[in-house]
């Protein structure tokens, strides 16, 4: 079971440290599971960070990085090798971006979604339900099932019941709609520090109420006697910005607030309890996943394996883990290239021991972070440490390599345009 929370910032978990009652189902889960201190997504939002998740690729390698591509028929995805290998494959989501449309229905016997409502107060009882009712079939082989959580992202909205537990006393005109955040990036209206907080409670009311919800999935696998025999992973595909560096929402830059992701792994046949600091990528989610069902790799992806932290915590292996180079791409910050074009997919980043590199690829210039002394990557030494800066381009521009050819192409109709607009994305 591969569970995706959309727009989960593991910093507002529980088991990851916060202090606020947001989670205390996911953090009981977490107590008897691997917990990965450092994980990084691939792309700040959520269609490359889902193929890339799918797929264990970078994504300058799947290629699908805007609305205009599905993914290319020959990138193999983790459900798509499962089924070849005799399971089950399904997929409940609640996201149009997720669907057949753009081609992350690739390997999956069935895929159910349903349909994101633009101001979402219910929790997503339904996908829940969905899951559990293919989950109560009977079946003689074993199942692949992806289930996607949409309730915390923008708008940010919960029933009344989990505001109560968070909300602080506010005046102001900030209400949580994806419309006043962009109108805010925009320069449309101003937000101050009462604003922000106002927009964390309820983020974390969102947060809490999705807590519940996945209990209650738990709880049904607890009661059929598979919960301790099921592979569960617990991720996000990118995270969300509260002014950290000057905006909201996510997609528009490469900073940690957006791209640091929850990922927790329980499989008590397999795995011990265990917290994990080497930093991770999204990508090693599928061969990790692959290795622990003892399925063969899929050649040439960018993931890797992380048993090996588990199996073989020597201080080689750890050192090999904390030094490997970390990438990642596809932001959706529409950069005006002249009166007529915007071009998405600008920026760049590599993570490779202490030090993060920042980079756009149209004005070539930089940022550098000594992740050990400013983790939240506030205070950019490109201009002093030249050296540094010099090694992490020259990684990052020999890995932004393409491998595959571009998928067919999509032509959004006026409603999908909306939608996307509505969620916070722009289009060309």
């Amino acid at each position: 079971m591969l569970i995706s929370i959309d727009t989960l910032r593991p910093d507002h978990l529980g088991v990851y440290g916060y202090t606020r009652p947001t989670s205390p189902r996911i953090d009981a889960f977490a107590a008897n599971a691997v917990v990965f201190e450092n994980a990084i997504s691939s792309a700040p939002w959520t269609l490359p960070a889902h193929a890339s998740l799918f797929s264990g690729l970078y994504p300058e390698r799947h290629r699908l990085t805007t609305f205009e591509r599905r993914l290319p028929l020959e990138v193999e995805t983790i459900a798509a090798r499962l089924a070849r290998s005799g399971f089950d494959t399904r997929a409940v989501v609640n996201t149009h971006l997720l669907t057949s449309r753009f081609g992350l229905e690739h390997g999956f016997a069935k895929l159910k979604y349903v349909e994101e409502a633009l101001v979402r107060v219910s929790p997503s009882t339904w996908v829940t339900d969905q899951a559990m009712a293919w989950i109560a079939e009977p079946r003689d082989r074993p199942m692949f099932l992806f289930i996607h959580y949409y309730d915390v992202h923008s708008d940010y909205a919960a029933l009344p019941e989990y505001r109560d537990r968070f909300e602080r006393p506010y005046d102001g005109e900030i209400d949580g709609s994806t419309q006043h955040l962009k109108e805010f990036r925009h320069g449309v209206r101003s937000i101050g520090a009462e604003d922000v907080d106002h927009l964390i409670d309820l983020y974390d009311a969102g947060l809490r109420q999705t807590d519940e919800e996945v209990e209650r999935l738990f709880a049904f696998l607890r009661e059929r006697g598979e919960f301790d025999t099921s592979l569960i992973a617990l991720t996000s595909d990118h995270g969300e910005e509260f002014l950290e560096h000057g905006s909201v929402l996510h997609g528009e830059n490469q900073h940690v607030e957006v791209l640091r992701i929850p990922l927790i792994l329980r499989y008590p046949p397999a795995l011990p309890p265990l917290r994990v600091q080497s930093p991770v990528s999204l990508v090693d989610v599928v061969p990790t996943i692959l290795q622990l069902l003892g399925e063969p790799p899929i050649d040439g992806i960018d993931g890797v394996d992380l048993s090996p932290l588990w199996t073989d915590p020597s201080a080689a292996t750890i050192s090999a883990f904390d030094e490997r180079a970390i990438f990642t791409g596809a932001d959706h910050s529409p950069t005006q290239l002249d009166d007529e074009a915007k071009m998405f997919n600008i920026t760049r980043s590599i993570r490779q021991g202490d030090f993060k590199l920042i980079y756009d690829t149209t004005t070539e210039t930089r940022e550098l972070y000594d992740l050990r002394t400013d983790p939240g990557e506030l205070m950019d030494i490109a201009p002093v440490n030249t050296e540094v800066a010099d090694r992490l381009t020259k990684a990052l521009l020999a890995n932004d390599r393409r491998s595959v050819s571009e998928g067919a192409p999509v032509e959004l109709t006026d409603s999908e345009k909306e939608l996307v607009e509505a969620l916070g994305y722009g289009t060309r």
